[in-house]
């Protein structure tokens, strides 16, 4: 991410977009650094989507996770995925798209649930029912399966230790310190976890940050010994001028990251 600290001078719109090439070097050397090429990674993914979602992939407006599926694509992972939070899908089919030959399995909540309603604004039924369309026609594939589940009961489900999970639910405390803490217990060695909407502080529009989730992965790096990796969530204007405290990551957490202080009694 731009190593920018003092954003009150930027100005102009050739500092602003000195800042966003910035930001991108950096992500580009990120992935470099964990042996991933980015530009096969973007062009890999920038023909999935428009040909399965009908846009072209914009880091700007689109979330950096969709690329860095697309970079474990190339170069493959071992086991089955995991979701935790499908929504309405779309993180899940494209999963599916560049990953054909594994089996991924996606929790959400009960339709009946209290938080499921919060999360989608049932306020009209015919929302609900446009929503649950969505979501069907984006998990109608073989290699999908979709339980409804609250996901503080994973651990019940029996499910097989999972190459790359991806967790994108509540993202409050206590559901995403149970989501994160099961997912680590869930992940094979050598497996991947990401971690959606990772955030460290307050921003203008406090309302709606999120800052469990950063305490958590704060709490894992600097207690426990996992190495954990942060990748700005979209590259704009807007997010970068956050500065870096008040910036959206997506979380990179390998379960062979661990150091001395992360070994189980």
């Amino acid at each position: 991410m731009a190593k920018v600290d003092d954003t009150s001078r930027l100005d102009t719109e050739e500092d602003l977009q000195s800042l966003i090439f910035h930001a991108r070097d950096e992500l580009a050397q990120q992935f470099k650094d964990h042996a991933w090429d980015p530009q096969k990674s973007y062009e890999n993914l920038a023909q999935i989507v428009e040909n399965r979602f009908g846009f072209q992939f914009d880091l700007s407006l689109h979330s950096v996770h969709w690329l860095l599926f697309s970079a474990l694509s190339q170069v493959g992972i071992q086991g089955p995925i995991l979701e935790i939070g499908t929504h309405r899908g779309e993180a899940t089919r494209l999963l599916s798209e560049l990953f054909p030959e594994t089996k991924i399995t996606t929790i959400d909540l009960p339709g009946d649930d209290p938080g499921d309603l919060k999360d989608i604004d049932m306020a009209q039924q015919i929302e609900r029912e446009h929503f649950v369309a969505a979501r069907e026609r984006n998990l109608d594939h073989p290699n999908i399966r979709f339980v409804e589940c609250n996901s503080f009961y994973l651990p019940d489900l029996g499910l097989p230790p999972a190459g790359l999970i991806w967790v994108d639910g509540d993202h409050h405390y206590p559901q995403v310190a149970w989501d994160i803490s099961n997912a680590l217990r869930q992940l094979l060695p050598g497996g991947y976890l990401f971690c959606d909407d990772i955030e460290f502080g307050p921003r203008d529009d406090e309302m709606f940050t999120n800052v469990a989730g950063g305490q958590i992965v704060t709490h894992l790096r600097d207690h426990l010994g996992y190495e954990v990796s942060l990748f700005p969530k979209r590259l704009n204007a807007v997010s970068l001028l956050n500065g870096r405290q008040k910036c959206k990551y997506v979380a990179m957490i390998r379960n062979d990251s661990r150091g001395s202080k992360a070994q189980a009694p």
